[in-house]
């Protein structure tokens, strides 16, 4: 709930597994997060923790029994970076604003845990020139993937038209290590009345702004969500 604090605590993973280790910190109030991008420590010795958050759950038939009553465009939130020092006895986290709202955030799995130079993750379109495509638990696709520089340099985007979407995408490694790899990802668009194309596009992951790679249809409805 909304006036109620984060908390944050770690523990040494090769500790000695006394309840002593334990650190806690504590983070904004009301802040709700599902999917996290990457958590490492740096050479400082601090520990970072890159989460997609959000003011409240996203999720109106979670938020709504619990007496928080929002419209969509109420949910603010970000791509946010958490940092503590793991050398203090407590406190308050460090927080840094490192994207857009939005969520679904992918790196390489060979990643996960260590220093990252970029991620993807999907967003609006705040320029999307026509509705939205309905549907999933929010009540809006996302028809905006980003790939976001972690050094500052300039995000990549790839936008769809009205009335599609992106779901979750997911990360394909290449076998040359100087290739970022690549993107798979499903993309709904409603072409009729309740008429969808559904299709799997490969993108190149260091190069997302140029459009799919290959197009694979798939000729079956693969949802419920869509209203």
């Amino acid at each position: 709930r909304p006036p109620r604090p984060t908390r944050v605590h770690y523990t040494p993973r090769f500790g000695a597994g006394d309840v002593s280790e334990i650190r806690w910190f504590k983070g904004p109030k009301g802040v709700h997060s599902y999917h996290m991008m990457n958590a490492w420590e740096d050479e400082a010795g601090l520990l970072h923790f890159d989460a997609c958050l959000n003011s409240t759950n996203a999720f109106a038939f979670i938020r709504e029994p619990s007496g928080i009553h929002l419209q969509p465009w109420e949910v603010q939130g970000a791509l946010t970076r958490w940092t503590v020092d793991p050398k203090a006895e407590g406190g308050e986290v460090t927080e840094t604003v490192i994207g857009p709202p939005g969520d679904f955030p992918v790196i390489p799995a060979a990643w996960q845990g260590r220093p990252y130079t970029h991620g993807w993750m999907l967003t609006m379109n705040p320029e999307l020139q026509g509705p939205p495509l309905p549907g999933g638990p929010v009540g809006a696709m996302f028809n905006l993937l980003l790939r976001l520089d972690m050094r500052g340099g300039p995000p990549q985007a790839l936008a769809l038209p009205p009335m599609a979407g992106f779901n979750e995408p997911v990360h394909v490694p290449a076998s040359d290590p100087a290739h970022e790899g690549w993107l798979v990802t499903i993309v709904d668009q409603l072409i009729g009345e309740d008429q969808f194309l559904h299709q799997a596009w490969v993108l190149d992951a260091g190069n997302v702004a140029a459009g799919p790679a290959a197009k694979v249809t798939i000729p079956h409805r693969l949802t419920t969500y869509f209203r």
